[in-house]
């Protein structure tokens, strides 16, 4: 199942069957996901995105896809600020482009201030270059590596992207992850 948005694109209510519990509950049956209507090796190269505007309204997130990053931006331009609420699907099992996803909670941790959160962020980069240059890996910082804050009044966030490399699959992603956590101030890690 798939509503047409004012642009006439698809978006899909789920990602696969399996992730409808909540609408089985809410509505009594399970809607067509994503890949009911598209096989995952069709998905291969296209840029997978999840939309998640409102939070309290069900279903919370839709799933759509481009051919790539060109026509997504293009698409963006046609929606207002306050639409651009979306962020992509990495499928585990294709390459993809290494990556940390950060999220302190000033909830949780409510002593942390700016500075330490900057501190956090050149702590994980120094990891990143170290375990890179174990590899005989040379990266150029302005070229290769793009921060992307999205930080609101209850966290800091952002996503820290390692450009033009990529993991060859999940697994390769998570024993990356595991080399530069081990190389962290255990403060942050």
């Amino acid at each position: 199942m798939y509503y047409l948005d004012s642009n006439r694109h698809k978006w899909w209510y789920t990602f696969n069957r399996s992730d409808s519990t909540n609408w089985i509950s809410n509505n009594k049956y399970s809607p067509k996901g994503m890949l009911d209507d598209h096989s995952m090796q069709s998905l291969r190269n296209k840029l997978i995105i999840v939309t998640a505007l409102d939070p309290s309204s069900y279903p919370s997130r839709y799933f759509t896809f481009f051919n790539n990053f060109v026509e997504f931006y293009r698409y963006q331009q046609t929606l207002t600020e306050n639409m651009r609420c979306s962020f992509e699907k990495i499928i585990g099992r294709f390459i993809h482009k290494p990556h940390f996803d950060i999220d302190i909670s000033l909830e949780k941790y409510p002593f942390v201030n700016e500075e330490m959160y900057n501190e956090v962020i050149d702590d994980i980069v120094s990891a990143i270059d170290n375990a890179l240059v174990d590899k005989k890996v040379e990266i150029d910082f302005y070229r290769d590596i793009m921060i992307f804050t999205s930080h609101n009044s209850s966290k800091y966030s952002c996503h820290i992207i390692i450009n033009n490399y990529v993991h060859s699959n999940n697994e390769e992603a998570k024993g990356f992850y595991h080399n530069i956590i081990s190389r962290m101030d255990n403060n942050y890690a």
